[in-house]
């Protein structure tokens, strides 16, 4: 059935603002999306350390030539110390002029760098997850999506701050749409998710909770305490009274270990 609203649907940049708002809680400032991407402060740093110093050096030489000049009478030797001091000073102007190409690492440029580092964290998570069919999308309009359509290639292009999917004309008729993603699947998704900044405000909720509580379960290995899937599910919702069976159903398919899921059918 073609999909003609956007009914319960999030557009592409609504799922990165939301995903996004997950991972980094109250650092993110929701312009991300906009953020250029730029060099880390210390390679910045590593830039501009030669360039600084080789200035400092050649102002210390152009001191010593000056005061050469001044205590030199031979119109030879003055002249000499002149065409080097010009050396000096036209190698100053294409430092100056490199320096100027570089942004200083001062605390804006800091923050700026820190808005791409979560821009980029946040789209690789959802380029991911669409890419392995975690959440599903669609074309408005158009097609259903999987992960083939998501994949880096020639002719396959997506641009998230625009909500739009590039698609060879073999594999779709009008090459652009914008992207839709269903906002119960992708809310269920963005539940399983550990937040990479931790709002001290807001309380986990029993989703994200199951989710610590079988990760540490399994990453002690086997043998693990429970042998089926439900009791699993009895010791998690005795745990954490709020987590409702579909809720520990995502979290069992997205992080139980195969070995776990072929024994805890029953």
């Amino acid at each position: 059935m073609t999909l003609l609203v956007r009914d319960n649907h999030y557009f592409l940049i609504e799922a990165f603002q939301l995903l996004g708002k997950r991972l980094f809680g109250p650092e993110w400032q929701g312009d991300e999306w906009k953020a250029e991407k730029l060099d880390a402060p210390d390679v910045v740093v590593a830039k501009r350390t030669p360039l600084e110093a080789e200035l400092s050096e050649s102002d210390r030489q152009i001191a010593q030539i000056e005061d050469a000049i001044s205590k030199n009478v031979k119109a030879d030797k003055i002249e000499n110390l002149k065409q080097e001091k010009r050396g000096l000073l036209a190698r100053q102007q294409d430092i100056h002029k490199a320096l100027r190409n570089l942004y200083v690492p001062d605390k804006c440029y800091q923050s700026r760098y820190a808005a791409f580092v979560r821009r980029h964290e946040t789209e690789a998570r959802l380029s991911e997850a669409l890419r392995t069919d975690s959440i599903p999308s669609r074309i408005l309009g158009g097609i259903i999506l999987n992960g083939s359509h998501w994949q880096s290639r020639a002719g396959y292009r997506h641009m998230i701050d625009l909500s739009l999917i590039v698609l060879p004309r073999l594999v779709y008729s009008k090459r652009r749409g914008t992207v839709l993603v269903p906002m119960a699947e992708c809310g269920a998704w963005l539940e399983t998710l550990m937040p990479i900044v931790v709002d001290p405000e807001a309380p986990p909720s029993p989703e994200f909770q199951c989710v610590e509580f079988l990760r540490q379960i399994f990453a002690k290995g086997e043998p693990y305490p429970y042998s089926t899937k439900l009791q699993y599910l009895e010791a998690a919702t005795r745990k954490f009274p709020g987590l409702s069976k579909r809720a520990f159903d995502r979290v069992w398919g997205n992080h139980a270990p195969d070995s776990q899921k072929k024994r805890g059918r029953k």
